[in-house]
């Protein structure tokens, strides 16, 4: 048989009500957010955004038993910056390598021209000579 706590006598202090547990998913979802932001951001971006979501979730239907809401929204709001970065950081490098394509395939252009004499002597305002197109 159990009973209930003892009550505390009129004029004594509360005894302190234990803060509630933090949730490990916000935690979990605010560490995969950080790590998205400097090293796999999309592979740990998104990751972090679903734990994140499920976390908030968990701690809403818990009613107080759970607590690290601003943790999971962190994680959320880190893990979007994260996944957005290294989608802006793939174009980037997408459009820097295309153009670099492009930019050798003028500098063997111009160097056939310069080895037959027919054309122009110039690449990219720049003179080359054979030499230049070995």
């Amino acid at each position: 048989m159990t009973y209930p706590p003892p009550q505390v006598p009129y004029g004594q202090p509360v005894p302190p009500v234990p803060p509630a547990p933090t949730s490990g998913k916000s935690t979990t979802s605010l560490v995969l957010g950080i790590v998205s932001l400097f090293f796999c951001g999309f592979f740990t971006g998104i990751p972090a955004i679903i734990v994140g979501m499920s976390a908030r979730k968990e701690i809403r239907r818990s009613n107080g038993a759970l607590s690290g809401e601003g943790l999971a929204l962190g994680g959320i709001i880190t893990g979007v910056l994260g996944t957005v970065w290294t989608l802006i950081a793939a174009g980037i490098l997408i459009a820097l390598l295309a153009f670099g394509a492009e930019a050798v395939k003028n500098y063997d252009e111009a160097c056939d021209s310069v080895r037959s004499g027919d054309g122009s002597d110039t690449f990219f305002g720049e003179t080359i000579s054979p030499e230049d197109c070995l």
